[in-house]
């Protein structure tokens, strides 16, 4: 079977503290630059009309600055916005940031590109003030439609888990196909229009990453 292999943003970490004064987006800024680099493995279970696909078992590598290594057995999709440490390949532009509100240990912040040739358009980010932990983004893109990302934390503050929500239609989802099986329809011949469903499951999280092969 084809190996699929896609391009996912999960757990933003923000670039460019240049582009605010603002002293909480550089303290999530220094937080999350720790996903930049890691190894886990991921369990990921599939709800999108149309595609029926297996859960799937797979093994990340990320190091900062190369493209992620996904290494799966057989068919794998994954959504196009949400893998672990990539935000600052999505915020790599001049955006600004609006905070919309702060109360008790809840910080949600507005992110507005600013560049036309961006492919988001707005971010809307919830993270704690306590220890600066991304729990829920809203974003919305040019291409492919709009995207709920919720993030959970083990009580370590290690990464347990993510659910990620995209909008299904007969002729598109925000899903890249690298191959075809039998068990998978064609994207552009979708029977409904809905709601997809992504879910991952971490665990083996090891910082700084890893040579380890699975």
């Amino acid at each position: 079977m084809k190996q699929l292999t896609i391009g996912i943003l999960l757990f933003f970490s923000l670039q460019t503290i240049a582009q605010t004064n603002d002293d909480y987006i550089a303290a999530l800024l220094l937080k999350q630059a720790a996903y930049e680099t890691l190894s886990c493995s991921v369990g990921v279970h599939l709800e999108v009309p149309g595609v029926d696909i297996p859960d799937k078992q797979i093994y990340i590598e990320l190091v900062k600055g190369k493209k992620p290594k996904i290494k799966a057995k057989g068919l794998l999709i994954l959504p196009k916005k949400g893998l672990l440490g990539q935000f600052n390949n999505l915020i790599n532009s001049k955006y600004q940031a609006i905070q919309l509100y702060n109360n008790n240990d809840t910080l949600v912040y507005k992110l507005v590109s600013l560049e036309k040739k961006s492919d988001w358009i707005t971010a809307d980010i919830y993270f704690t003030k306590s220890d600066f932990q991304l729990f829920k983004m809203d974003i919305s893109t040019r291409k492919h439609g709009d995207f709920e990302i919720y993030h959970d934390y083990e009580a370590n503050g290690f990464p347990k888990s993510t659910k990620i929500k995209f909008e299904t239609s007969a002729s598109k989802i925000p899903l890249k196909f690298l191959g075809r099986t039998h068990k998978t329809k064609s994207a552009d011949t979708l029977p409904d229009a809905g709601i997809g469903e992504i879910y991952l499951i971490y665990s083996n999280v090891i910082f700084g990453g890893s040579t380890k092969n699975q």
